[in-house]
């Protein structure tokens, strides 16, 4: 078991270390952003587009001894705009988009021998 002078200790020099970062927020943020045009002129043509999107995040928030609090924010924007423009006979025009967000965030600080500060 520590003691609680070596304990105070150790989160007086955590914070003289890092004060900002001891309370810190986590952010994490992605934006994306995809555009296509397509001309087509004339006849029998064959006009493709496709567009994928995918954003992955991830935050982990853990300390030792030490966990100290602090929100985990995360935010994804993907916009994806197409747009065609055919003129003639027989002509064919395909467009296809998908945009796809992974996030996931866990906090390790309940576990002893953590200690919370609210």
């Amino acid at each position: 078991m520590l003691k609680k002078s070596f304990t105070f200790g150790l989160l007086a020099a955590g914070l003289m270390v890092a004060p900002t970062a001891a309370f810190a927020d986590q952010y994490s943020g992605s934006n994306t952003v995809i555009q296509q045009s397509s001309v087509t002129s004339g006849s029998d043509n064959v006009t493709g587009q496709s567009a994928d999107a995918i954003t992955i995040q991830r935050q982990l928030k853990s300390g030792y001894p030490v966990c100290f609090p602090g929100n985990q924010v995360a935010g994804a924007n993907a916009v994806i705009g197409q747009g065609s423009v055919t003129i003639g006979e027989g002509n064919v025009t395909g467009q296809s988009a998908s945009s796809t967000t992974v996030q996931s965030q866990s906090g390790n600080c309940a576990a002893y021998p953590y200690i919370y500060l609210p």
